[in-house]
């Protein structure tokens, strides 16, 4: 059984992966795994936006402010179905240079919505209070 994408960066941890960003997706995956947690987890690969991903996805641009750059991935299915079923998975990934080298800080989606928002705001819905998180971005 291939490991989902996002299985790949989060077993890497803060290799790929800012540290805030990587504290609040291991407190997500904790609480999934909790009886007690009555939040709202994650229930897709975060960083494509998808809860059937795609094999590939390619890059549809790149903008940079600030020394953050947004880098906007499109699904690349192997078949037409898949495609037009993941038309609408079209995340922006912030990554920044950091040590030596790239790391995810955030993801941005077309709802408007960003992860680190979201896990804040299930974090703070979870019953189990030492998982709340102290302020929101």
């Amino acid at each position: 059984h291939a490991l989902r994408p996002s299985s790949f960066v989060l077993g890497a941890g803060r290799r790929f992966i800012q540290a805030d960003l990587a504290s609040a997706l291991r407190v997500d995956s904790i609480s999934v795994e909790d009886p007690r947690a009555v939040g709202f987890p994650l229930d897709s690969d975060p960083f494509l936006d998808s809860q059937d991903p795609c094999p590939r996805y390619g890059v549809t641009g790149v903008t940079s402010t600030a020394g953050r750059f947004r880098v906007a991935v499109r699904p690349i299915c192997p078949d037409p179905i898949s495609q037009n079923h993941q038309s609408f998975a079209k995340p922006s990934v912030e990554v920044v240079s950091e040590a030596g080298g790239w790391r995810i800080a955030n993801v941005f989606y077309e709802n408007g919505k960003d992860l680190k928002s979201m896990l804040c705001e299930f974090a703070n819905r979870d019953t189990v209070p030492v998982r709340r998180a102290p302020k929101c971005p």
